[in-house]
């Protein structure tokens, strides 16, 4: 591990062993430091507060040997070896970089987090969150939980998938309801009135006719009389031509049979004229302009100019019903597409709560079991499991860790009855337990043995030693029984030169490590 200009840090090369490496210092001395650079390595937020006062640029950059080659990809590794390092600006951005290849912080996180596993102080609070309990159990149960819950969260994203799309069709199933609601009432609302496209033109033509009824029956009986009037005198003409073209040798051409014709064809006309006009006499006026009016409301009340324009909102109206119809249909679709998959989505969430059920009691056998090597030989540790009535993320089951410390008194919740040493205790010993949550090749413990003190930090130092037999361990820590079971022990100190403070780090070989162990118990 390489620092430079890391808050009180000005250039500092660690390197530590396999096994269980251990970090003492004076409360204040910058143990804190090493913890901050190597989540800043697994990708928390940069900024400027990690960089030396005097300085404007802070670097941090780890080397790890990865014996398990699928943990990272290969284009990250050279003779398998990772380097990964950060590079902080005060006024530009922080530079991430994989096997020196720049890289976005998303993938430096989706990287690092299988290298270190880090639990820092805050994190045994974790513990108090009973939403964290299930992946803490189906980690312990491994593979199975894992697969069965890959499989789960794929059928449950299709599921919402689908309910989401279900909403949506209701939704615009109910925009649809109320539209077909409107169409088929415009379109009954215009059947009902039976207009056709010639009503208005014809009510129209018949209006004016009646308006002028008066004025053209006086022409048409003037008309009809003359006409009378005119045959007669034709007859009489021709009857006195003939007597006269008789009389003389002059004779007088008169066409009396086409005159007659014509007046005849004259007052044929003026005949149905008066039929027509008797015809309109029968009419009411007063029904005609209702009707029109009628009309005339009809065309405001749609918003057109004609009643051609009216009939054809009503026949585009009965067209766009049919077309909803079609998309109606999609409501049906869609919900039995949903019904399916929450029937798939049941068997599987029952198939895992199955699953976790047959390993509840080794989870408990295993856990309490750690727990009282660590010195609460009294315990009481059990999982409650509960099933929900909606489906979540994990399934439908409800887990949380119930604990008692004394065996008189009943087991509750953990954050209601642990201390904060009783709180260490049981996330070392789920750590212990669980072979999923210690895969990564690296694991750093940042005082996890907060409120932990006597024969207990004994234990806890045991157990590390443990663990420290499959993985590199970083361990950060205030009790010397802890510090003892080190293989690999490293002492931070700050001081002062120049009047500025520095921090620096170093291995102590193992001669002096009882010096700094009795530093550690006052001496």
């Amino acid at each position: 591990l390489h620092l430079k200009n890391v808050v009180l840090v000005k250039d500092m090369l660690i390197d530590f062993n396999h096994g269980f490496n251990v970090i003492t210092g004076e409360t204040g001395a910058g143990k804190s430091l090493i913890i901050k650079s190597l989540e800043l390595l697994l990708g928390a937020n940069a900024s400027d507060s990690v960089i030396h006062p005097e300085e404007d640029m802070a670097f941090i950059e780890a080397t790890f040997l990865i014996k398990d080659l699928s943990l990272v990809p290969s284009e990250y590794l050279e003779q398998g070896r990772l380097t990964v390092s950060r590079r902080i600006h005060r006024n530009r951005p922080t530079v991430n970089k994989l096997n020196f290849e720049s890289v976005p912080l998303k993938e430096l996180k989706r990287v690092m987090q299988h290298v270190i596993f880090l639990t820092a102080q805050h994190q045994v609070m974790d513990l108090m969150d009973a939403s964290k309990h299930l992946g803490m159990f189906d980690q312990f149960i491994g593979n199975d939980a894992t697969v069965l819950n890959s499989k789960y969260q794929l059928e449950y994203k299709t599921y919402r998938d689908l309910k989401q799309q279900a909403q949506n069709v209701l939704e615009k199933s109910d925009a649809l309801s109320n539209e077909i609601n409107d169409l088929s009432s415009l379109v009954s609302d215009i059947d009902a009135q039976d207009f056709s496209v010639e009503e208005e033109d014809s009510l129209l033509i018949q209006q004016k006719k009646c308006e002028d009824l008066n004025h053209r029956r006086g022409l048409v009986q003037k008309v009809l009389a003359l006409s009378n009037d005119l045959i007669d005198q034709v007859h009489e003409m021709d009857s006195a031509l003939s007597e006269l073209n008789q009389a003389g040798s002059k004779k007088m051409p008169f066409d009396s049979l086409n005159t007659l014709e014509d007046l005849a064809q004259l007052h044929q006309s003026m005949s149905n004229e008066r039929m027509e006009i008797e015809y309109l006499e029968s009419i009411d006026l007063d029904e005609i302009n209702a009707r029109l009016n009628h009309i005339f409301q009809y065309k405001v009340k749609y918003r057109v100019n004609s009643l051609s324009e009216l009939l054809a909102l009503r026949d585009y109206s009965k067209e766009k019903l049919t077309t909803i119809d079609l998309h109606m249909n999609d409501k049906d679709e869609i919900s039995k597409k949903v019904s399916i998959q929450y029937r798939r989505l049941v068997d599987l969430s029952i198939e895992l709560s199955e699953l976790r059920k047959r390993h509840v009691e080794s989870f408990e056998y295993v856990v309490l079991n750690q727990i009282r090597q660590l010195g609460m030989v009294d315990a009481q540790f059990k999982l409650a499991m509960h099933s929900l009535d909606d489906f979540t993320h994990h399934g439908q089951d409800d887990i949380s860790f119930l604990f008692s410390a004394n065996p008189n008194m009943p087991l509750q919740p953990l954050k209601k009855v642990a201390s904060g040493g009783e709180l260490s205790r049981v996330l070392l010993a789920l750590l212990v337990s669980n072979n999923g949550a210690l895969n990564q090749p690296l694991v750093v413990f940042d005082e996890i043995d907060v409120g932990i003190g006597g024969m207990t930090a004994n234990y806890i130092g045991t157990m590390l030693q443990k663990m420290a037999e499959s993985v590199q361990l970083i361990v950060v820590t205030h009790l010397p029984q802890i510090a003892r079971c080190a293989q690999h022990h490293f002492k931070i100190t700050k001081t002062i030169e120049n009047g500025s403070s520095c921090v620096s780090m170093n291995q102590i070989l193992k001669d002096d490590v009882p010096i700094e162990l009795q530093r550690m118990v006052g001496g």
